[in-house]
């Protein structure tokens, strides 16, 4: 699970924030890591991972009260699940990256 993911979390109608998620392993065997939000200014928010189930992921982000909870696919290469921040409960697909890319401010696609 460790590595570099991104994903784009639809807002609104029309308004989506692109996510960047790199997930480390910790020397107690589970996963931190840090989702840069791009269309807010790359805006760095530390996260921790736990794995409960086979194939399946939950990140905590207590800084933002947010939660994502979803499976891994088979091949590894995506993470699809809920995001809830609040009362807010939104789809989201982490796709996994070769690498990761050079960070640029940008702005809510609108």
């Amino acid at each position: 699970m460790a590595g570099t993911w991104q994903a784009s979390l639809a807002v609104a109608a029309g308004v989506e924030l692109r996510l960047l998620l790199e997930l480390t392993n910790t020397a107690e065997g589970s996963f931190e890591g840090i989702v840069t939000s791009l269309d807010q200014g790359n805006a760095r928010i530390p996260c921790t991972a736990t794995t409960n189930a086979p194939n399946r992921v939950q990140l905590k982000l207590p800084k933002v009260n947010s939660t994502f909870a979803g499976e891994i696919s088979s091949d590894g290469s995506e993470l699809q699940g809920q995001w809830r921040q609040g009362a807010s409960t939104l789809p989201l697909a982490f796709k996994r990256m070769a690498s990761a890319p050079n960070l640029q401010i940008g702005r809510a696609h609108v």
